[in-house]
């Protein structure tokens, strides 16, 4: 339970970022906004009021003989009565929860949940399964159907046997509620990594990954997780589905696939086997800075036509490069060379204006050879450029796991902080970048901050991840929603895709429709009433 326990402490910012920087980001942010001293953390978790428990004295002593790790404990339905979506945190900092499980149980085998599926389809109790608990679409909110009396989560992190790293076969075949640092660190013992690294990694599950296709910081060399799914094993209420571990096949549409991304609607992903890759031998990082965003966009595209193979980009626009400096100019190191004249002289020298640059964050990955290589491409590609180092790079990879804490401070400030991340092709970036821009403007105001990145690029085109800062209205919730209706309509629009590594969850299901096409939609529903008949495995999610 102690990951509980630190999810759900998320917001003790000092703990992460020194005193002075915090502070600075605050100032620079409510003189924009005009912030008010008011503070609004989450309370106490003895002073959250929960509804009371829907199942039975009956019920749940026959769920305790089934399981003995059931429990209707105050502070266990609290900690999985939310994700971590910007709704979820808002109502975190409430005195009352209208939702929350009625129970929750913490698995230890297949057999286990065998019975829980079982009792939960004859007793009509919605069913919904829980990894590390980090959706940011409401992917795990305990929702129940009308016609069932209650909902359980099920918590599978004690499913976390690693059973085989096959070196021969390169795979590793594990149970799904392991988390990332645990399963990443028995892979480094053997000399691999999986390469996958959401942001969420530290809380995140590989059922998780798997349910909601997810990507990596490094995706761009080792793939999204659908890469490195090889063979899954799923429990649905008709039945077990096991896939086979094979690296390839031609037998028809893969069924694996209809359980990446399904979001636990279809069954429990219980194993999988995932592609595993040789730890490298060395890792460093280059760091760029463009004259404009543009211009940093088509070097990524030529890294991709170049057939190069860097671990990770991530190309900043110009608000978001602009903060990022700023964030950083209390410290002594070197961002503070920015405010030296030396610099500027470099700078004039390129012919570069930090009001319009763009920071290119480059990793690389591999023997000497193939990173002197990588190195020389990047400095053929990047030229008119001012080369900043590998500094900045090791200096994001220091704190790259760290801006959820930033995200819930900020909150607890009165700063509204949402994320819209979309994928399209090459020819289409700069216009759907704009619009997407733009439409924020148009709601928000001109004093809105919108940032946008570029973290996953392909042959064919990237990913855009945009973050907004505004002062929250009164109604935060409502305000969302009228931003988060606006800005995915333009996306989806614009030729962007509704999610490029988020998923589905609560809040993106009304668009999937626009998405994929009626037809598609009508399939997904054909499969889930197939497999879960009654419909109690995770109501509410990816599909209406």
């Amino acid at each position: 339970m102690k990951y509980l326990e630190k999810w759900w402490g998320w917001g003790e910012l000092d703990k992460v970022y020194p005193k002075d920087l915090t502070s600075h980001i605050h100032n620079i942010l409510k003189e924009r906004f005009h912030l008010s001293s008011h503070h609004s953390a989450i309370p106490q978790e003895e002073k959250i009021e929960l509804p009371t428990s829907r199942l039975s004295t009956t019920d749940f002593e026959d769920l305790k003989n089934i399981s003995s790790s059931a429990t209707e404990d105050h502070k266990t339905r609290l900690c999985h009565s939310l994700g971590k979506s910007y709704i979820d945190l808002i109502e975190a900092r409430k005195l009352k929860r209208f939702y929350a499980p009625d129970a929750v149980v913490f698995p230890t085998s297949v057999e286990e949940i065998v019975h829980v599926l079982q009792f939960c389809k004859t007793r009509k109790i919605s069913l919904v399964p829980f990894g590390g608990g980090s959706s940011v679409l409401g992917g795990v909110s305990p929702e129940k159907k009308e016609d069932h009396q209650a909902v359980i989560t099920l918590n599978l992190q004690k499913m976390k046997q690693i059973f085989e790293i096959n070196p021969l076969s390169n795979t590793v075949h594990t149970q799904t509620g392991i988390l990332g640092p645990a399963l990443e660190k028995e892979l480094n013992q053997k000399g691999f990594t999986l390469g996958h690294f959401p942001q969420s990694f530290e809380f995140s599950s590989v059922g998780g990954w798997i349910a909601t296709r997810s990507a990596g910081q490094n995706s761009t060399f080792y793939g999204k997780i659908e890469d490195m799914v090889v063979a899954l094993k799923i429990l649905t209420p008709q039945g077990l589905i096991q896939t086979k571990t094979v690296p390839a096949s031609s037998c028809g549409p893969s069924f694996k696939d209809f359980f990446i991304g399904s979001e636990g609607c279809f069954g429990i992903i219980v194993e999988a086997t995932l592609k595993i890759h040789p730890l490298p031998q060395h890792k460093t990082y280059q760091s760029f800075l463009f004259p404009d965003f543009l211009q940093g966009i088509r070097a990524l595209s030529h890294i991709k036509k170049l057939n190069l193979s860097p671990s990770l980009v991530r190309l900043s626009d110009a608000k978001e490069t602009e903060f990022l400096f700023k964030m950083e100019s209390l410290k002594k190191d070197f961002f503070h060379l920015f405010q030296k004249k030396f610099f500027s002289f470099l700078l004039k020298k390129k012919k570069i204006n930090l009001g319009r640059a763009s920071l290119l964050l480059i990793g690389l990955e591999g023997s000497h050879k193939e990173i002197r290589y990588l190195k020389k491409q990047l400095k053929m590609l990047a030229k008119n450029t001012l080369s900043l180092g590998s500094r900045p790079g090791w200096k994001w990879h220091k704190s790259r796991f760290e801006l959820p804490y930033l995200r819930d401070a900020l909150i607890d400030q009165g700063v509204m902080i949402e994320t819209f991340e979309t994928a399209t092709e090459w020819h289409n970036i700069e216009n759907l970048y704009r619009k997407v821009y733009d439409t924020t403007h148009t709601i928000l105001g001109p004093k809105a901050l919108v940032f946008c990145h570029i973290s996953h690029i392909y042959l064919t085109g990237a990913s855009l991840y945009f973050t907004f800062l505004t002062q929250a209205k009164n109604d935060p919730i409502l305000q969302w929603h009228q931003v988060k209706e606006r800005v995915t309509k333009t996306l989806l629009q614009e030729g962007g895709t509704l999610s490029h590594h988020h998923g589905i969850g609560r809040d993106h299901k009304k668009f999937l429709i626009e998405e994929h096409g009626p037809l598609f939609v009508e399939t997904l529903k054909e499969v889930k009433h197939f497999l879960d008949p009654q419909h109690i495995l995770n109501p509410g999610k990816l599909i209406e």
